[in-house]
């Protein structure tokens, strides 16, 4: 490889002065990724208080717009980290129009110009069940390990409250993730607070929880994991006496609630987003969390 020097003071590759294309990211369908992007030269990317809460809402609407599960974020004053599951459209399409947006707005707000974030967003893909666990901490803990706050849920730009059960921004996959703590939601919230909390004390957490396996996730092709999701909501139905009709329907009785909340938590650990369970139900994503917690 020819390299040469540059006025940063480092050696870059000549296709990178030249204009070569960079290779393509690592981003199959089913895979999670940590991102994170940062403010040019450090600068910070929120200019004013009402900068988080537009953020939020660009990140919800592109979530809507190209659905990825969101399993994990937290903004800071001159960087994002995201913990994500993509689907059918690829990551560097998900993050150029989230960032690219909003971009737009800092620069129409703040009466400035040029570049907002620096470089290309940063991505490494997560390839195993600790590995996850470990950024679904590191993530959440960034404003207490930044001094900010003492507690992570205390931080209102992070997705940490919702895994408590705390109101938040409601954009957080959360059911999935729980369920390698504990399949009962209660249990498992609780399990995910010790597990953060014993980094902030230094102790040693033991990573061998009861996990389903994000590494079987990765290891083939998410259509070849997961079942049939229509098939496996008749068997449900039938099993609890009720219609494939009142499963997918909005009624609240206790009884076809409590099928609901079963057939749902199942489908999360065969692989199924909220998103998509969402769909198929014709329920609100929140339904879909609040239903999987049910016990």
């Amino acid at each position: 490889m020819t390299l040469i020097f540059a006025r940063s003071g480092t050696f870059l590759p000549l296709d990178r002065i030249e204009g070569m294309p960079r290779p393509p990211r690592e981003s199959p369908p089913g895979s999670i990724h940590h991102v994170m992007a940062r403010g040019n030269w450090g600068q910070d990317i929120f200019k004013s208080p009402g900068d988080w809460p537009v953020f939020l809402h660009i990140l919800a609407k592109t979530k809507r717009i190209y659905p990825f599960e969101l399993f994990a974020y937290c903004l800071m004053s001159n960087h994002v980290h995201l913990l994500v599951r993509i689907q059918n459209i690829s990551l560097s399409r998900i993050m150029h129009r989230m960032l690219t947006i909003y971009a737009r707005y800092i620069n129409r707000h703040a009466e400035r110009s040029g570049h907002l974030f620096q470089d290309r967003f940063k991505s490494v893909l997560c390839r195993s069940d600790a590995q996850f666990l470990g950024l679904l901490r590191y993530i959440h803990l960034n404003p207490v390990k930044a001094g900010l706050v003492e507690l992570p849920e205390r931080w209102p730009w992070s997705g940490h409250g919702e895994y408590l059960g705390m109101p938040g921004s409601d954009i957080v996959d959360w059911a999935f993730p729980l369920t390698l703590f504990d399949p009962e939601v209660k249990l498992a919230r609780a399990a995910y607070e010790r597990f953060v909390l014993a980094e902030m004390s230094d102790s040693q957490v033991d990573l061998s929880l009861p996990v389903i396996g994000i590494s079987k996730i990765h290891s083939a092709p998410m259509s070849v994991e997961r079942c049939d999701l229509a098939g496996l909501a008749s068997q449900y139905g039938r099993e609890g006496g009720i219609s494939l009709e009142e499963l997918c329907g909005h009624t609240r009785r206790r009884a076809i609630s409590a099928v609901r909340g079963s057939f749902i938590r199942q489908a999360l650990r065969m692989g199924w987003s909220a998103a998509e369970l969402s769909r198929f139900l014709n329920i609100a994503h929140s339904a879909v969390c609040k239903a999987a917690a049910l016990v």
